[in-house]
């Protein structure tokens, strides 16, 4: 506080102090080197990507694939695609490497926009660059934002989502509250693990009905188009409505289509069991390049939700663990068997952790922290050693191939 002409004036905190922003900036800069070596490996087109291409020559005749993703992130994804690759019938496109050194960098953009949420959310400096560091160097999202798919957009739009929901809140501008609101629609309709930012925005916004009633809206409008579209465009649809058909059969037809685009897994025990209790390694996928050795790149990540959830388990009351597991249900439910969606869940579950560690005692936190970084760095090293320009090992490349058994 200040005085003038004998009056007491109380001095605005800044939102952000200066060693704040190098904090930021580091974790931008760990996150940006991390994802953009090796963008151009491996030189094939791997299985999502596939998808994706298929879904963009699709859209080049005209037609949609009738499945439970959103269309709205394939857009997004065709923009740059229909600048850059010519050659569309190539195995393996001349540019693609440019798609994905693109979707690397803005991979690159989720782990400061959380460091600086946490921040906001008054934690320590320090804890809130270590979880920026963890996120870094999350092997999972590496993995996913190198692939030209939509996983870099949605981490974009949740961690946006996360980011303006809490700097609306210190600043008290409602302007950002509908920014954050387009930023939440956006998440939802890249992918079905956006609804996790669209439950986020309701639970931070409850006493805002104007900014809830804009992005409900929003959302509507977007699912419907979307319906639209896949019912017209798709030749999977087997049921065509005739020109007189009545409102009724109108509205049968669409709730046959959202049965068939978003069916949930019928057995949610086998999901738990298949998706947390097993401990091996999921390929990615194998190398039978030419002249080359063959090699399985694999995603373990799996212990490291096993792990962040029993850390969570000490947070369970606080909303980021409500979040958490609310990712991990939403996999379930939507991405089936799908392992490599859980870089979303981790994001949360960093946050929890980072609530965890902020109650332990200074000295403690930060030898507990220390450890976490160099365990997580070294468990980076063994499992993803591509992403250091080092060789796969063959007693690695053997365990990966017991487990997979």
């Amino acid at each position: 506080m200040i005085r003038k002409n004998g009056k007491t004036l109380h001095q605005k905190e800044p939102i952000f102090q200066s060693s704040h922003f190098w904090i930021i900036y580091f974790v931008f800069s760990l996150a940006l080197v991390f994802h953009v070596i090796g963008h151009k490996y491996p030189p094939i087109l791997i299985k999502q990507e596939k998808e994706i291409y298929e879904c963009f020559q699709n859209f080049v005749k005209g037609k949609v694939l009738l499945d439970n993703k959103p269309l709205s992130g394939r857009f997004l994804l065709y923009i740059p695609y229909s600048f850059l690759i010519k050659d569309t019938e190539s195995e393996f496109p001349k540019n693609w490497q440019y798609l994905r050194l693109i979707n690397a960098i803005i991979g690159s953009f989720y782990a400061p926009l959380i460091t600086a949420s946490l921040i906001l959310f008054k934690f320590s400096p320090f804890t809130s660059c270590v979880a920026g560091i963890l996120l870094s160097l999350d092997g999972s999202s590496l993995v996913a934002t190198k692939l030209y798919t939509t996983d870099s957009l949605l981490l974009l739009f949740i961690s946006l989502t996360i980011f303006l929901g809490i700097l609306a809140e210190r600043t008290n501008i409602n302007f950002l509250r509908e920014i954050q609101g387009i930023f939440t629609v956006l998440a939802c309709v890249t992918d079905t693990l956006g609804l996790v930012a669209f439950f986020y925005f309701i639970f931070v916004n409850n006493r805002y009905f104007k900014s809830l009633q804009s992005a409900v809206s929003m959302f509507l409008i977007f699912f419907t188009i979307e319906l639209i579209l896949k019912s017209q465009f798709s030749d999977d649809i087997k049921i065509k409505l005739p020109d007189d058909a009545t409102f009724k059969e109108q509205i049968a037809l669409t709730i046959q289509l959202i049965r068939l685009q978003y069916n949930p897994v019928t057995d949610f025990a086998e999901a738990f069991y298949w998706n947390l209790v097993k401990l091996r390694p999921t390929t990615l996928w194998v190398n039978d390049l030419p002249n080359m050795a063959q090699r399985h790149v694999a995603v373990h990540n799996v212990p490291v939700v096993i792990g962040v959830s029993l850390a969570c388990l000490f947070g369970i009351l606080k909303k980021e663990s409500v979040f958490f597991w609310m990712t991990i249900v939403i996999t379930w439910i939507f991405k089936e068997r799908n392992v490599m969606n859980y870089h979303v869940a981790l994001m949360f579950g960093v946050i929890a952790l980072t609530a965890v560690f902020e109650k332990i005692n200074e000295i403690m936190q930060k030898m507990m922290l220390i450890t976490f970084c160099v365990v997580a760095l070294v468990f980076f090293t063994f499992f993803y050693p591509w992403e250091f320009a080092l060789s796969i090992d063959f007693q690695l490349d053997y365990t990966l191939n017991i487990w997979n058994m």
